[in-house]
């Protein structure tokens, strides 16, 4: 019989919620986390489903000494709610695994026991906190995901925390609360990095990484001061790998300076912001492809209006230097507040904008919001033929903000929100689904009576999320709704 127990040199690898929910799945399209470099792992177990293996909600994977078995009772563990299977002739271990799609099982810490499965629909849960939204009330930068776990920082200055093993009974946990007002908040792989806002040059930092515990229920933050030097506010912070981030200055006329923020961080140490030299006239950073940044302008100069993106290379150091420009002929909005783009763990870039056409005079309207896999994890050329349209409505003008946050949820899947075709006040949620050079939407949609301009919207390779604001007028207290993409 193998026994296992928590024991050092384990080595975890992550278990996609996704891949209980699609019972279709092709396992080569899931992307597997290296655990030992710190990657969240967004995987299935390597059982598979298939197997008896790591499926439907589990939580970490966790691969044994290598002994034989022939069968799941030989695969026993002292440790609280670790399950065992025999996978291939090896024992595999998880915490609370279900064999069933689009069902999870809680850990009850006390017993040390699992609990029974419980479904879940589309809609798995929503967690309603007490205090309002923090980040000066934006709730597009006060969420953030990872792993299993999801973020959001209120208002009272209390950052909370869930684990979403479950995704219809989210684990809270504790987590220390940042010493200072928090701006943005922002996930990476393997990291959270929260920020202040810049004052006088000088900026708050503090940061959490992943426990090593898959079982942990108190997680700690780090905190620093910095110095910012070569830039004098951050407009927007981007995953630019497994641990480390790039901030950027909005500010065209200095080439939108970066600085690469790579925890840990000495108290008192500089970060320098560096020009993202040659990005061309009229161009704005919008999203970051790893440590690449993306840059993208529209050139209202002719007909038709066309879209451009490049790449800024070594970015947030003294060498960045933008790349050459990939234009398209299709057109495309030139208000950039119609443009939404989602930097994905991976370097996965998605862009959410309205679908532009001419009508009888000559006029571009809009009466659709399309989702573009705009750049696939690993590549290096901007790709636009995986596209689907989202949602449509009654002709409108070109520069409608209809679109929503987007965030990705695995190498395949986006959690999407896009203005409600019923009542564009509320918001239409809903999931796609990549397949090649083919998206296709989610049968399942749900709708939040806020509009886009007030949601924010993470994914932890798991499952997704969208934190809506308190509503005296709605009766309505912030929450935080957890979306389950391939179920209901």
């Amino acid at each position: 019989m193998r026994r296992l127990g928590l024991v050092a040199g384990v080595v975890l690898a992550g278990a996609a919620l996704f891949a209980a929910c699609k019972l279709d799945l092709d396992e080569s399209l899931i992307d597997r986390g290296d655990a030992a470099s710190g990657g969240t792992g967004g995987g299935a177990g390597t059982g598979g489903a298939g197997t008896g293996g790591a499926t439907g909600g589990t939580g970490g994977v966790i691969q044994g000494d290598g002994g034989p078995c022939d069968a799941d009772t030989q695969c026993t563990s002292d440790a609280a709610c670790l399950e065992g299977t025999c996978a291939g002739g090896q024992c595999l271990f998880a915490v609370c695994p279900t064999a069933e799609a689009c069902k999870g099982r809680s850990c009850d810490t006390t017993s040390g026991k699992c609990g029974e499965p419980q479904a879940y629909a589309f809609k798995a849960a929503s967690l309603e906190l007490t205090d309002d939204v923090g980040c000066s009330g934006s709730a597009a930068r006060c969420v953030a995901a990872l792993a299993d776990l999801v973020f959001v920082a209120t208002g009272d200055g209390t950052l909370h925390a869930w684990r979403t093993r479950n995704a219809a009974a989210p684990e809270k946990l504790t987590v220390e609360s940042p010493t200072f007002t928090v701006a943005r908040m922002i996930a990476s792989e393997s990291r959270l990095l929260l920020m202040s806002a810049v004052t006088s040059g000088k900026l708050q930092l503090a940061w959490l990484d992943l426990p090593g515990d898959p079982q942990a229920t108190s997680l700690t933050l780090s905190s620093v001061g910095v110095n910012l030097a070569g830039a004098t506010s951050v407009g927007a912070v981007y995953p630019a790998g497994p641990g480390s981030f790039l901030a950027v200055e909005a500010n065209a006329a200095s080439f939108y300076p970066a600085a690469q923020v790579a925890p840990p961080v000495q108290n008192n140490a500089t970060l320098s912001a560096y020009p993202s030299t040659g990005l061309a006239a009229g161009a704005s950073i919008v999203a970051a492809a790893g440590d690449r940044l993306v840059g993208f302008r529209v050139d209202a100069t002719g007909k038709p209006v066309i879209p451009s993106f490049s790449l800024v290379d070594k970015a947030g150091t003294s060498s960045a230097q933008n790349g050459s420009e990939k234009a398209f002929a299709f057109e495309t909005p030139t208000t950039l507040s119609a443009h939404h783009f989602a930097s994905g763990y991976d370097g996965t870039v998605l862009w959410s904008t309205n679908r532009v056409f001419r009508d009888g005079t000559d006029q571009p309207m809009t009466k659709a919001v399309v989702l573009r896999w705009l750049l696939a994890s690993g590549a290096t050329a901007f790709d636009a033929s995986a596209e689907i349209d989202l949602a449509t409505y009654a002709d409108a003008d070109w520069g409608t903000v209809r679109r929503g946050p987007v965030a990705l949820v695995d190498a395949s899947t986006a959690l999407t929100t896009v203005a409600y075709p019923v009542d564009p006040q509320q918001t239409l949620v809903r999931a796609v689904q990549k397949s090649g050079t083919s998206l296709s939407l989610g049968s399942a949609t749900a709708v939040l009576p806020f509009p886009v301009s007030q949601i924010g919207v993470a994914a932890n390779r798991k499952v997704g999320f969208v934190l809506t604001p308190a509503s005296a007028t709605l009766s309505l207290k912030t929450t935080l709704h957890v979306y389950a993409p391939g179920c209901g």
